[in-house]
């Protein structure tokens, strides 16, 4: 296990407080020289704060002006194709805070999960960085299992659900885009979508979800946290607002809800064809979630069977 390469994929927009996301994440690696970062960093060019990393062989940084940023999703793809068959991804945000032993404690989890499903993920709602030493708090842990919207416009938003973390590790739904794990063979199997243009809840999470989960594999919470994170990210560390272009955002909408079968567009008809999986179907996924029905009555253009 100690040979194990994380490979910790960090989309950062204009936010210094990534420095000390890659510091408290090595301080509290049990093996930090396995640790490989991963960044697409949008940013000023006259504000280059993480050029003391250029020539560190445990970084790989692919910089952009922030004025042609296209969203978190859109950045993390720019980051899923530089990973080079480390033994797991791990994809966090950039202003994040993690647990001692992380790495020994993820992997850890991981291979639990593993017992109970040979194509297994990890994802949740990770904490929030004040509560890392609530001791209330660390008793449980967010498993996404709930659906708090479903909406015509915005497509279908997944939540987390407190249980006791001595529940862990569990199958859940969804994907948090702050907290995902997953090892190299399910890296080489599921590919991410390089398109996706601004878009976050729907776009980021649910579609990715229901992409795992159609090609067989299962989603766990873990039975240790494993980071904490930082909610409403704080905007006095960003110079500018991220841009955001209407009309591919509500491109990439279309697209993915044609993807997902809730609305029939003949634009993408046998292009996306590939996208989701084929060892569980899309229609299953909603009777899981339990809004099959409010699917179908809310999306009336849907084309589920």
């Amino acid at each position: 296990m100690t040979n194990k390469k994380i490979f910790v994929s960090i989309a950062c927009f204009m936010d210094y407080d990534i420095i000390n996301t890659i510091i408290d994440c090595l301080k509290k690696a049990k093996n930090p020289k396995n640790i490989i970062f991963g960044i697409c960093l949008q940013y000023d060019v006259n504000d280059n704060f993480l050029k003391d990393y250029d020539n560190n062989k445990q970084f790989k940084i692919h910089k952009m002006n922030y004025k042609e940023a296209k969203g978190p999703a859109y950045a993390r793809a720019i980051i899923y194709n530089m990973f080079n068959n480390e033994d797991y991804f791990f994809q966090i945000d950039c202003h994040t805070r993690f647990f001692d032993s992380w790495d020994i404690k993820l992997i850890e989890s991981f291979e639990k999960c593993k017992k109970i499903s040979s194509k297994s993920i990890i994802s949740y709602y990770p904490i929030n960085i004040i509560d890392m030493n609530n001791e209330n708090k660390l008793s449980q842990i967010a498993n996404i299992s709930h659906v708090r919207c479903i909406d015509l416009n915005h497509g279908i938003k997944t939540h987390g659900k407190y249980i006791s973390i001595k529940e862990c590790p569990k199958k859940s739904w969804g994907i948090s885009g702050a907290m995902l794990f997953f090892d190299k063979q399910a890296h080489k199997e599921i590919k991410y979508d390089s398109e996706i243009y601004h878009g976050v809840q729907f776009e980021e999470q649910v579609v990715l979800a229901c992409k795992f989960w159609t090609h067989g594999y299962d989603i766990f919470s873990p039975d240790n946290h494993i980071i904490a994170t930082e909610y409403l990210t704080n905007i006095d560390r960003l110079k500018v607002k991220p841009y955001i272009d209407s009309f591919k955002k509500k491109e990439t909408y279309n697209r993915l809800c044609h993807i997902m079968k809730l609305n029939y567009n003949e634009i993408y008809l046998n292009k996306y064809n590939s996208y989701l999986g084929n060892v569980r179907t899309v229609e299953d996924y909603y009777k899981m979630l339990k809004i099959y029905d409010k699917v179908k009555k809310i999306f009336e253009n849907n084309y589920l069977q």
